[in-house]
């Protein structure tokens, strides 16, 4: 199951973001409340808002916040769900 953001990992640093996205969407859908969940939604969220803009990464932001309130990401996820 791990292996599921790894791969995402790898796939991100090579700049391949749609690869990056199946893969930590693979992981949240094999392990939504895994020891990686926070991070696989965190990068999801960070590469739908430098894709696709705040709005498409909105609803993932939303999810983040209520999962992981205090989360690596909740900064950032707070800063797209206060965006004009």
């Amino acid at each position: 199951v791990d292996a599921g953001l790894l791969l995402g990992r790898l796939a991100e640093a090579e700049h391949d973001d749609r690869l990056a996205l199946r893969w930590f969407n693979t992981y949240l859908a094999e392990a939504p409340s895994g020891l990686y969940a926070s991070e696989a939604l965190g990068r999801k969220m960070a590469i739908l808002r430098r894709v696709m803009g705040e709005i498409a990464a909105r609803p993932v932001a939303q999810d983040y916040v209520t999962r992981y309130p205090d989360g690596t990401y909740a900064a950032a996820a707070r800063a797209i769900l206060n965006s004009p």
